[in-house]
């Protein structure tokens, strides 16, 4: 049987080895965007409505009489009540609208839950209003999934100064941000994916582009 260790690495610097170490960044759409409360507002509406699947037909911030932004889709209860629930001012229409739809109340709790367990969705939905002054559902769509699912770039390196790059996808799914796992692999070289040996410092596979995992091999 095959004895695996995996190390779990979250951004920045993780010791891999007595003399290897991994540096990992995150890229998200539209990083580095500032937001204001009208991109947020909407936002929180906005990944409420993917989130749960809900149809989405556009978010913007351009603002027309009485309003600053809109958010048009297959609005419910929660959806509704998202910006409110994260403390937005602007939401009489929302209140009256959930009221319509439903408990508001019950509305507003379960937004909260929504967005905190799709935080960095909600932010990039945020940036990307912000930057676009507005998006229609496939995108939202499109920007979500890549907000989820971000790319990393890890560099590893020896103690000696050699580096070695990787980017993947990280798979948010999966229940982790990456996994690093040394192990003793007994595939051939071109049967094993994305393996790096700690041994001879060299990948046992060109193929470095590929899969929600990186493993190295003890």
């Amino acid at each position: 049987m095959i004895e695996r260790e995996f190390i779990e690495i979250a951004p920045g610097i993780t010791q891999l080895h007595s003399d290897l170490t991994a540096r990992m960044n995150l890229e998200r759409p539209y990083d580095g965007t500032e937001t204001d409360s009208t991109d947020d507002h909407e936002g929180a509406h906005l990944v409420v409505l993917v989130a749960n699947g809900r149809w989405a037909k556009k978010a913007s911030r351009i603002p027309g009489p009485g309003y600053l932004g809109y958010v048009e889709g297959d609005v419910d209860t929660e959806s509704a009540m998202a910006a409110d629930a994260m403390g937005f001012g602007g939401t009489g229409h929302d209140k009256r609208l959930a009221a319509r739809l439903g408990d508001p109340g019950v509305g507003a709790r379960n937004a909260r839950k929504t967005i905190f367990k799709n935080y960095e969705e909600w932010r990039t939905l945020s940036r990307a209003i912000h930057a676009e002054g507005e998006i229609n559902g496939y995108q939202a769509e499109d920007i979500f999934e890549k907000a989820q699912n971000p790319l990393a770039k890890i560099e590893v390196e020896s103690g000696s100064g050699e580096r070695w790059n990787f980017i993947t996808k990280v798979r948010k799914a999966k229940g982790h941000l990456i996994l690093l796992g040394i192990e003793n692999i007994d595939k051939k070289p071109e049967q094993a994916d994305n393996v790096f040996d700690i041994r001879t410092r060299r990948p046992l596979s060109e193929k470095l582009h590929a899969g929600p995992k990186i493993r190295i091999a003890a």
